[in-house]
């Protein structure tokens, strides 16, 4: 239990702080690529004011939820990384395969078609997912590679929303 969220039911923060620690150093030892995708529901605030908290929290757990299915391993690690942000740790993904599941996960999330009237992104809930990707070296910093991706993540907000951005 103290690995979980206990809304969502998806690995809480101090499980995926450990987890992208442990993959990041795996990553640096076998060359192998890691992807990490930082996600926000749009105007999620705006869906809390709008349809309260309660209802808040559903469309969180059906979001995390909808993460888990669209993860193609079990060593992939979906998170809630605070409030309604969550990361997906990918190990031994390249930028195509990252690609692919970020849309993926959007597609998915808007197929729930969660009502989001108040949204400036769309009529439903949508997210925006900044992605990172790195083959790391034994001198390269695991805080620049969550950095990328939050600066990603960022890009897709101020470009509209409802999108990802990728920063190798």
């Amino acid at each position: 239990m103290a690995n979980t969220d206990s809304l969502t039911q998806v690995a809480n923060r101090r499980y995926f702080d450990r987890t992208l620690e442990k993959e990041w150093n795996k990553a640096i030892e076998t060359q192998q690529s890691l992807s990490l995708l930082l996600i926000d529901i749009d105007c999620f605030k705006q869906y809390n004011d709008t349809y309260g908290h309660q209802q808040g929290d559903e469309c969180l757990i059906q979001v995390a939820q909808t993460f888990k299915t669209v993860v193609r391993h079990d060593y992939d690690c979906v998170a809630r990384y605070g409030g309604e942000e969550f990361a997906v740790i990918l190990p031994q993904t390249t930028l195509q395969e990252a690609k692919i599941v970020a849309v993926k996960i959007i597609k998915a999330v808007r197929q729930l078609q969660i009502e989001h009237r108040t949204s400036i992104a769309s009529d439903i809930v949508t997210l925006s997912i900044g992605i990172s990707v790195s083959i790391p070296q034994a001198n390269d910093s695991l805080e620049d590679f969550i950095q990328k991706a939050d600066k990603a993540l960022y890009q897709a907000k101020q470009q509209g929303r409802d999108r990802f951005v990728i920063l190798v």
